[in-house]
């Protein structure tokens, strides 16, 4: 799910409720009555026979093939307000009304999904008759929750984030019972548009609610380090590694979160008065959390499925965790025995990343990224020969 853009709207403003003057109808020329005249002689044959059932049936039929006379579905919104205010009348339990609607709903439903289906990148225009087919179908049948799931969708897909989430909290209003799924696609959709506080307190809602529920805490530790919250996503990334050890994305994630963590603390650190803390204490941690998920990469280089992504995860992992360690080792005003401890671990930490950024480039020579990296990991290991040779490639 990704973009933002357009705001909510109404799509297909009719206001008028009555059947007549809506459009020009494609009878408008023919000798044949007029759905409109048609309309308005069964109006009076009601109000001559109130309780004659079946002209309420004829003009059920009437309405339902008036709106398909229309080519676009937009048209035929306010013929279906009158169908449903029919079936819901005090004549519109009948069998026969109510499978008239039901007919409607289904054509108009169905349409509407195979346009979606038709292409997944669908344009704002082809948007709007999907969406106008779903609109007839919800002002229909009101309460069907599957067609609101299907407007959403539409309307993420176009990234209207903000109409997705106003029409699937209407769809709660018709909901009966725990409404979890669609809370679960209303926070997606906040955590995607950056409403990352609304977001958060619903994966919170429905973490507690349904703590076995991975998809809620999955919600959850995203929601956490998009807002910056790095120790309570690591939190909860340990009790699930631990919980599925063999699901190594969550070790990954948990490695990977954990060096966020020690940037934000290596940034705190380099940027506070070191009078006013315990920058022994400070460094002792963030060398601990950096081993921790050393620990972690060294068992997933070993265990886990080794593919591009995963290496250049780690690629990165020892660079950026070394590039810190000089970092401090630099600015801080230190002891020589932690600035050498510093030193050292810089140096294992950039050895570390040697393997993985070889087998990058092997993978992709063609990356200039992958390239420049391997280059000043060489070049940082005293390789000055393959570092040239790095350069040359490079330049050539």
């Amino acid at each position: 799910m990704a973009g933002l853009a357009l705001a909510f709207g109404i799509f297909f403003a009719i206001s008028c409720t009555s059947t007549e003057n809506i459009v020009q109808t494609p009878h408008e020329h023919s000798s044949e009555p007029t759905y409109d005249e048609q309309l308005r002689n069964i109006n009076e044959q009601i109000s001559i026979s109130p309780d004659n059932q079946r002209l309420y049936v004829e003009k059920a039929q009437l309405l339902s093939g008036y709106a398909a006379s229309f080519g676009s579905p937009g048209q035929r919104l306010n013929l279906y307000k009158n169908l449903r205010d029919l079936s819901t009348g005090n004549h519109g339990n009948q069998p026969e009304i109510t499978s008239i609607k039901k007919n409607a709903w289904n054509k108009e439903q169905s349409n509407g999904v195979r346009l979606l289906q038709e292409d997944s990148d669908i344009s704002h225009e082809q948007a709007q008759i999907i969406i106008a087919h779903f609109d007839n179908a919800i002002t229909l049948i009101p309460d069907s929750l599957q067609t609101y799931n299907l407007k959403a969708t539409t309307l993420y897909r176009i990234g209207n984030l903000h109409a997705a989430i106003e029409t699937l909290e209407t769809a709660k209003t018709f909901k009966t019972g725990s409404t979890s799924n669609l809370d679960e696609k209303i926070a997606y959709l906040h955590l995607e548009s950056g409403n990352i506080q609304e977001a958060l307190s619903l994966y919170n809602q429905l973490s507690e609610a349904y703590p076995d529920d991975e998809n809620y805490l999955n919600g959850l530790i995203n929601a956490l380090i998009l807002n910056e919250q790095h120790e309570e996503a690591i939190s909860i990334l340990k009790e699930l590694s631990e919980q599925y050890p063999a699901r190594f994305f969550y070790q990954e994630a948990l490695a990977t979160e954990t060096f966020f963590l020690v940037r934000k603390k290596s940034e705190e650190l380099l940027q506070s008065n070191p009078d006013e803390l315990n920058v022994e204490e400070k460094l002792n941690m963030i060398t601990t959390y950096l081993s921790d998920s050393h620990s972690i990469f060294d068992a997933l280089s070993s265990d886990a499925p080794i593919h591009e992504e995963s290496t250049l995860r780690i690629a990165a992992f020892y660079k950026n965790s070394a590039s810190l360690l000089s970092s401090l080792a630099d600015e801080l005003e230190i002891e020589a025995e932690i600035k050498e401890e510093l030193e050292e671990m810089y140096l294992t930490f950039t050895e570390k990343s040697l393997p993985s950024w070889e087998r990058l480039a092997e993978i992709n020579p063609n990356n200039l990224d992958y390239l420049v990296n391997l280059k000043e990991v060489y070049q940082a290991l005293g390789m000055n020969e393959e570092a040239d040779a790095i350069e040359r490639s490079i330049n050539f």
